[in-house]
């Protein structure tokens, strides 16, 4: 995920979770960086009060797959891996018969990228 879509995760409301046992987030520069608790052991969360006293505003966390997952709402997020390697997910409301498939999102190089702009399109309904 880049930068720019993790931020607009942050700036829609996308927990900003550093109490992970791995975290991975952007400086405000742009920098990716990752802290793994079993690279660092112990030491991860002396580094979490740390990074978190530390954190710019415009810093940003990048959250993973299962994450972004249990963040849209239950029994709906689809993911499909499409011809060609590209991902895609959608909605489907199951409180409609037939279903109804809502919020397409095609052609992401990952996972992580379908499934994030599908919270934040699901995040612009709520509104």
């Amino acid at each position: 995920m880049n930068y720019e879509l993790a931020k607009k995760l942050k700036d829609a409301g996308f927990p900003q979770d550093i109490q992970k046992e791995r975290i991975v987030w952007y400086t405000a520069q742009g920098n990716e960086v990752v802290i793994d608790k079993e690279m660092v052991g112990d030491v991860l969360s002396d580094a979490r009060v740390s990074i978190h006293k530390s954190q710019n505003r415009d810093d940003v966390y990048v959250p993973s797959l299962s994450e972004l997952l249990d963040a849209c709402p239950n029994d709906g997020p689809q993911l499909i891996k499409g011809v060609g390697g590209n991902y895609y997910a959608e909605f489907i409301d199951h409180t409609f018969m037939p279903y109804k498939r809502t919020h397409l999102i095609t052609n992401c190089k990952t996972p992580e990228e379908a499934v994030a702009k599908l919270w934040l399109e699901l995040k612009k309904e709520q509104k």
